[in-house]
């Protein structure tokens, strides 16, 4: 499964989430911008997979050239619903970018980070 978000052009992809999934699993790749536009989206899918059953989630960072805060907040959410159902999200191939705000806002020691 794949998502593009658009950006505020319209037209081309400002972000992209692409799921591989197994029977309890779901991995995504990130790729773009992670800001204010387009954490809801991912939210939004997450939710979906949470929904469904699934209670590790999975997500590789590694593509992401912006990490906003409202992203933060879909994650530290994420975390605490999947948490309660005895799951957990996991972030995974942070870049530089990514660890530097994972580290300053505290996350890095609340997360799953790998």
């Amino acid at each position: 499964m794949s998502c593009a978000v658009n950006g505020t052009d319209g037209r081309s992809p400002c972000f992209e989430v692409i799921f591989s999934t197994d029977t309890t699993r779901s991995c995504a790749r990130l790729r773009g911008e992670l800001d204010l536009t387009t954490a809801p989206r991912l939210e939004q899918l997450l939710d979906e997979l949470c929904r469904d059953g699934y209670r590790q989630i999975t997500l590789d960072m590694s593509g992401l050239d912006f990490l906003g805060a409202s992203a933060l907040s879909v994650f530290v959410r994420v975390d605490q619903t999947l948490r309660a159902a005895g799951g957990e999200l996991v972030l995974t191939r942070p870049s530089r970018m990514a660890s530097r705000i994972l580290s300053i806002t505290g996350l890095d020691a609340t997360l799953t980070i790998q």
